[in-house]
């Protein structure tokens, strides 16, 4: 009773659902429903056949539609019930029941699930599994029915491939045959990716030579795909998703050569291009399997077709189909066996049309047609040994006979290149090694003529004057150099010390920019070779160029290092050699301070860039075999000795630059050799004592280091600072009481570290309560305590503040909070604002960042971003016009530094149907409004980095508010054109702030209503002209995009 409950419910809600009124509503009552009846069945209480003698009354009631609810309440609790608890006999019973509900047409699909639901849980015999397809063959006329039926149809054949091979292979024809049957006609994208996969299936295990041109025509009528989706199509099938399908099953039998050649030569010489190039894709997938005899007969005219298309190549991809097919065809035709009393096999018959045409274009090397021919020969010598043989033998003694008669370079660089593609095609050929792991070259064309070629390709890299064919020669010799054994040892030399040449030679040249992309190929297959020849000249020439102070020369040294460090072999080497050219550059007593400065900023320039891709590469730092550790000691020393030696001119961004490096270096460490390292560095011999011994002077510079290294270090390393708290009090005071900069920066970078890492250190939340919490905030409170001391306590405040903010811990906002209330002090201001930056932004040096392992809780800006922006506003309202620069200074901060669509993102969350464009303006007009009054009056500060980070929010405001900017057009406009002009530069207005005015000025006419900005189009176009003529060119082409726009607007979205 339970059961027959549950079961006229389900019924019930079914009906209910197929009406218009509540029809949610009762779908999830029948979704419940059904959900109660499987469990019922599945924990015993109710069998199946209990089920169906339930629903007798419906199954055979005189209206159809309450028989196709009784099947599809039975489809649906059969595909919720486990396999155990459905017998053998029920599922004989079921099966012969669902499969004599094929000719009852509206039962048909519930029927077709059912049936699909046993076979997903493996309930069938194999007699039963077989009767399925014989009963959709001999009841259904498919292709009448509904997507979702032929669907269910098609999902069946392939259940049944996977669950009963051996039985369809029984059915063999009959069921090729029925296929056809059911395929024929079919349209829908989805059914049709099935329909091929079935087809590959067929080819690949059934028996259909009895049927084959009757599937090929079934199939390859949909060929070439012109399907193209609905825009936002929700079922993801794609124009090659089916082009891949069907290019699959024409390939995957011999049996559809007779038939497919010839088609495919129709669609190949036709006019349509996506025709021509979707035949020349399924030439090449079929070549391997038809072999070359299929396409033999066609030989010339398929020849006829490619040539034509890569002559006339529509777009690249056209091309690169037509060189595919070209090396496919070879391939083939290499292993085709010769008709009896036939002078030429069939793949010399092919290359000799390829040759003959290509030789006649590259008789004139000043055709456009002379380089398609070179790629062609290129692809037909790639596909064999005997292929590349006979292409190479016959053309290259053509080919090097015309550069030696042409005096045109031009035209021998265009010869050149064929040959470069020949060494390449050799290569590829030749160079790859044997199923028994050698190499064997002696049968490589190439090498009979590798002396002429060689001394041909080094003749012009060093003495022509024509920059083109020494670059292509250049890439010849590489090519050759890449090639297993082609040259010998003195050769492979000679190619270095060349490319050594132009690596030293002037920067920003076509040479060597050539130079610096061979290098690392070039050394990555040879690094012994490179290290000895290249590698150690670069690093040898570097204290020359530095002696001489030329800029340039040493640039092109310093870029080749680079270059050479990409190969993980040679990057140890270089970044110690770079790290002893800096501490002896530095040293250096017969260079003045200023000239040894600029010399080691180049050095640290490049070492950083070092650093940072091989970290970026997640290689092992610079090499396991560098003392990393020994490295980072040797610049902390080095930089010290020559800030003591002259403390006067050692700028602070120096310092920051060799903390930079060393901050890289010291996350490639692991947390031991990092303890290790701090242990060194606590002991090192600077000639000042470590920065928390009080009686040892302050020393600015190895603070900073010192804190570069900490603050990057993990949190499972060592500190040897003694108790955190005395460290941290010690250090704070003496930051205070130094006046140094610098020296506070590290203290606070220092200190903060440790309270967001922790380092297993203890007091650490006893100093926040009691030192931070009191003293600090005591001394930022009195005004007395002098501004200096009121600024650096303040530093130091917000960087304890960000290592709680970033964690999201409340103490972090507590703090802040403090920060916002002295926006309004006429000391502490400007400072005030740079803190809640420091907070906010990623810090440049690593510091509290994700690399340098910091603590860093998800959305943790978007937090302070919604903290502090109500304070900030309110604050600015009541604030006096001196007091307002502090405002739009944070202001600044906070927008530049949170996530551009943190305001959208701050939306509520609404349906598809319900994001329109009137909600979302009234949505984000209540966030932005607020906003636009401190926008536009941050405009008129003369200051640049406040009005670059203004205008970011402004567009982001043009392109999601048009209509709130469009209420405020008559005060944003004026205000940007007056940015956008040169003469009011000296108002912070910088070509940065420039272009953003004139891009945001486009904008303004792209998305605001052109009703409103009519009357501003005579100004506009009209005071732009001065822009025209600014000093900077990225300036004049930001200003003629913009005036363009005006003059021409285009209709608003």
């Amino acid at each position: 009773m339970l059961i027959q409950a549950a079961v006229d419910r389900a019924l019930a809600a079914r009906a209910a659902a197929a009406a218009a009124d509540a029809a949610a509503a009762a779908a999830a009552d029948a979704d419940a429903a059904l959900a109660e009846i499987a469990d019922d069945i599945n924990a015993g209480r109710a069998a199946l056949l209990k089920l169906v003698e339930c629903l007798g009354p419906v199954l055979t009631h005189t209206d159809p539609f309450r028989r196709e609810a009784g099947v599809a309440l039975l489809a649906a609790v059969l595909a919720r019930t486990t396999k155990e608890r459905i017998s053998t006999q029920s599922a004989t019973v079921l099966a012969q029941f669902l499969l004599s509900r094929l000719d009852d047409q509206p039962s048909v699909e519930p029927a077709l699930n059912g049936l699909l639901a046993m076979l997903d849980l493996g309930v069938l015999s194999k007699t039963e599994q077989i009767n399925i397809p014989t009963r959709i063959f001999a009841e259904l006329n498919v292709q009448t029915f509904q997507q979702s039926v032929r669907n269910t149809v098609f999902r069946i054949f392939v259940k049944l491939f996977d669950a009963n091979l051996p039985g369809l292979q029984k059915l063999g024809a009959e069921f090729v045959l029925g296929f056809i049957h059911v395929m024929d006609g079919e349209k829908d994208p989805r059914n049709l990716i099935l329909a091929f996969r079935l087809a590959q299936l067929i080819t690949r295990h059934l028996d259909f030579q009895k049927h084959a041109e009757d599937l090929f025509e079934v199939v390859f009528c949909y060929f070439p795909i012109t399907f193209r989706p609905l825009p936002n199509d929700p079922f993801g099938v794609t124009a090659d998703d089916l082009r891949t399908e069907l290019c699959a099953v024409v390939s995957s039998t011999k049996a559809f050569a007779p038939y497919a050649v010839p088609v495919l030569l129709e669609k190949a010489t036709s006019d349509s291009a996506s025709a021509k190039r979707d035949a020349m894709e399924a030439v090449a997938a079929c070549a391997p399997v038809y072999g070359g005899d299929a396409f033999l007969p066609h030989i010339s005219d398929f020849w006829t077709a490619m040539r034509n298309e890569m002559i006339n190549a529509a777009d690249t991809a056209n091309e690169l189909a037509a060189l595919k097919a070209i090396r496919e065809l070879a391939k083939a035709l290499s292993i085709t066996v010769a008709a009896p009393h036939t002078r030429a096999t069939p793949l010399e018959s092919f290359l000799s049309l390829l040759i003959q045409d290509c030789l006649q274009n590259l008789a004139d090397p000043a055709l456009k047609f002379a380089k398609p021919s070179g790629k062609i020969m290129m692809s037909a010598a790639s596909a064999s040994e005997p292929a590349c043989s006979f292409v190479i033998s016959k053309t290259l003694p053509v080919i090097l006979g015309a550069i030696a008669s042409d005096s045109a370079p031009s035209k021998r660089k265009t010869l050149c290149d064929v040959l470069g593609d020949f060494i390449v095609a050799n290569r590829l050929v030749y160079g790859q090694p044997k199923p028994g792991g050698d190499l064997d070259v002696n049968g490589s064309p190439i090498l009979k003529q590798r002396d002429r070629l060689f001394e041909l390709f080094v003749g012009n890299a060093l003495t022509d004057s024509y920059v083109p064919l020494k670059l292509s020669s250049l890439r010849a010799l590489q090519d050759m150099l890449l090639t297993p054994r082609l040259l010998r040892p003195n050769e492979e030399k000679v190619v270095l010390e060349l490319l050594l040449s132009w690596l030293l030679a002037e920067p920003d040249t076509n040479t060597h920019e050539a130079a610096l992309e061979a290098a690392p190929i070039i050394a990555g297959a040879k690094p012994a070779l490179a290290m000895e020849v290249i590698v150690s000249a670069c690093l040898e020439s570097l204290p020359h160029r530095l002696a001489q102070q030329q800029p340039a020369p040493i640039r092109g040294a310093l870029l080749a290092c680079e270059a050479l460090s990409k190969v993980s072999a040679l990057r140890a080497h270089i970044v110690t050699s770079l790290v002893g050219v800096f501490n002896t550059t530095l040293s250096l007593h017969a260079l003045d301070l200023e000239a040894a400065q600029k010399s080691a900023t180049a050095l640290l320039d490049a070492l950083q860039t070092i650093l940072v891709a091989a970290e970026a590469s997640h290689d092992d730092g610079p090499h396991p075999t560098a003392d990393v550790a020994a490295l980072i000691q040797s610049l902390v020393a080095t930089t010290v000795h020559a800030a003591q030696s002259r403390a006067a001119a050692m700028g602070d961004s120096f310092v920051q630059l060799v903390a930079l490096n060393v901050a890289t270096m010291t996350r490639m460490l692991t947390d031991a050799e990092q303890t290790s390292l701090l242990a060194a560095l606590r002991t090192m011999d600077t000639g000042v004592a470590p920065v928390w011994d009080s009686p040892a002077p302050v020393d600015a510079t190895f603070a900073y280091l010192f804190a570069a290294v900490l603050s990057n270090s993990l949190p499972e390393a060592d500190l040897p600072i003694g108790t955190f708290g005395a460290f941290a009090d010690a250090s704070i005071i003496r930051a205070v009481e130094s006046g140094s900069a610098l020296f506070s920066l590290a203290t606070a970078k220092s200190i903060a570290s440790v309270v967001n890492k922790r380092h297993g250190q203890q007091g650490i939340d006893t100093f926040v309560e009691h030192f931070v919490q009191t003293h600090l905030q005591g001394v930022l409170l009195d005004k007395a305590a002098g501004a200096d001391r009121r600024r650096s306590v303040l530093l130091i405040y917000s960087w304890i503040a960000k290592a709680f903010a970033i964690q999201s811990d409340k103490r972090g906002f507590e703090m802040a909070s403090q920060i916002l209330a002295l926006l309004a002090d006429e000391q502490l201001g400007a400072a005030a604002a740079e803190g809640l930056g420091t907070i906010i932004s990623d810090d440049a040096h690593g510091a509290l960042t994700k690399a340098a392992h910091a603590n860093i809780k998800l959305l943790f800006k978007q937090r302070f971003y919604n903290h502090c922006l109500p304070a900030v506003a309110a604050g600015f309202r009541d604030a006096s016009d001196a007091q307002k620069t502090a405002y739009l200074f944070a202001l600044s901060h906070l927008l530049r530094n949170v996530p551009k669509g943190v305001l959208l993102n701050e939306l509520p969350k609404v349906s598809r149907a319900q994001a329109n464009f009137q909600l979302r303006y009234r949505l984000l007009t209540a966030n932005l409004a607020k906003l636009l009054p401190m926008l536009l009056h941050s405009l008129s500060i003369p200051e640049a980095s406040l009005k670059l980070g203004t205008l970011g929010t402004l567009q982001l405001m043009v392109r999601e508010a048009p209509k709130l900017v469009a209420e405020q057009i008559s005060t944003i406009v004026p205000l940007l054109l007056s940015m956008s002009m040169f003469a009011n530069a000296s108002n912070g207005n910088d070509p940065r702030v420039r272009v953003a005015a004139l891009e945001i000025l486009g904008q303004i006419m792209l998305s605001v209503e052109y009703t409103a900005l009519h009357p501003f189009k005579p100004r506009v176009t009209r005071e732009l002209i001065p822009a025209l003529d600014d000093p900077k060119r990225v300036v004049r082409k930001a200003a003629a995009n913009t005036r363009s726009i005006w003059f021409m607007p285009a209709p608003t979205v």
